[in-house]
């Protein structure tokens, strides 16, 4: 884990050829007047505007090295008000090149997500994705999304950040089984859909991710429940 405000210093002087990659492509992220500039790439604040507000406390950052494919990731976890705030960017190689994105997400006290907003880039082209939610209803880019009913949980496909909120929402004990529907987004066109999914908690430290679609995964966590090892996907570097 990264003491905070330390992120940006292991940015700019990391001399991985994928971070440094990182470093440019963000600095030319397009910005939106509603969310706030992103002309250069600023770490340990969250995006501005349709997300919630900005002031964040209690937090913890970490960083994720992609093993599977190529990238990283750095996010950050903190206190919103009643509820929390999970904040980051990543870089990771797809099929066409180098896809960067961020993202801001906003739950409950309960940890129930309530607003999402994601941005990505790959090889030019940007793909925006903004959701709210209602008593059990969600929007996504302003028009309802009927599908979505009941989901109270959001699951980023491309990072492993989102695993913290089932596992926080319903803490379960040793032996215990968690099914839920997530929104999952997928990157980088950013659709939704409505996914199944299953959390085993093995121990402690350890839980079973299995999703409807036949995926299954290991995921070791830290005390606070960030993800430290994600199978042989993400690892946590800082």
């Amino acid at each position: 884990m990264a003491p905070r405000g330390t992120l940006r210093g292991r940015l700019s002087n990391s001399d991985s050829p994928l971070v440094n990659e990182f470093s440019v492509h963000m600095r030319r992220f397009p910005g939106d007047p509603e969310m706030g500039s992103y002309h250069a790439l600023n770490i340990g604040s969250p995006m501005r505007g349709r997300a919630g507000v900005s002031h964040v406390r209690e937090e913890r950052s970490v960083v994720w090295k992609s093993l599977k494919p190529p990238g990283y990731e750095f996010c950050t976890v903190g206190r919103v008000g009643r509820g929390w705030r999970l904040f980051g960017a990543l870089t990771r190689e797809v099929g066409r090149g180098t896809m960067v994105a961020r993202y801001d997400i906003v739950t409950d006290a309960s940890w129930g997500a309530r607003s999402v907003v994601v941005e990505s880039v790959l090889r030019g082209e940007r793909a925006v994705l903004t959701m709210r939610a209602g008593p059990g209803r969600w929007k996504v880019n302003g028009k309802p999304a009927r599908e979505l009913d009941g989901c109270r949980d959001v699951d980023l496909g491309a990072s492993p950040s989102t695993n913290i909120l089932p596992m926080k929402r319903r803490p379960l004990r040793v032996g215990g089984k968690l099914g839920i529907t997530a929104a999952w987004v997928r990157f980088p066109g950013l659709s939704v859909a409505p996914l199944e999914q299953t959390y085993t908690r093995l121990s402690k430290t350890r839980y079973r991710y299995q999703s409807a679609g036949g995926f299954s995964s290991e995921i070791e966590v830290d005390g606070f429940g960030l993800v430290k090892r994600y199978g042989e996907y993400w690892t946590a570097e800082w």
